[in-house]
């Protein structure tokens, strides 16, 4: 009956063509099913209050991309959340160090 669950990801080794010099980049994504988050979500400032985002939109004037993930990635210092209006239910993503974030489709939270 806990509303808590806690996941550890060890990552030991990332391959890397040594050829070619290409990184990699190391997505960690969890999906919730039937969630509905109104392109919503939000993340922490600086570990001090939680900052609200929405897919593809900016406060002080008009986004205009076609690079959908890289343009609503944003920091995270400790948590990412989002929230369904329907009965209130939020899932928050806490990590241990700062990282990169986003929901790029509802109920998908993703750290980079």
């Amino acid at each position: 009956d806990s509303t808590t669950v806690e996941w550890e990801v060890q990552l030991h080794s990332i391959p890397v063509e040594t050829i070619k010099r290409k990184g990699k980049e190391v997505v960690v994504n969890w999906s919730v099913t039937a969630f509905d988050n109104d392109s919503t979500f939000y993340t922490d400032s600086n570990g001090l209050e939680m900052q609200k985002r929405v897919l593809n939109q900016r406060p002080d004037f008009t986004l205009q991309t076609d690079e959908i993930a890289s343009s609503n990635y944003y920091p995270i210092n400790s948590a990412i959340a989002i929230r369904r209006k329907s009965d209130n239910t939020q899932l928050t993503v806490m990590n241990d160090r700062s990282q990169g974030g986003s929901v790029l489709s509802s109920g998908s939270v993703e750290i980079m």
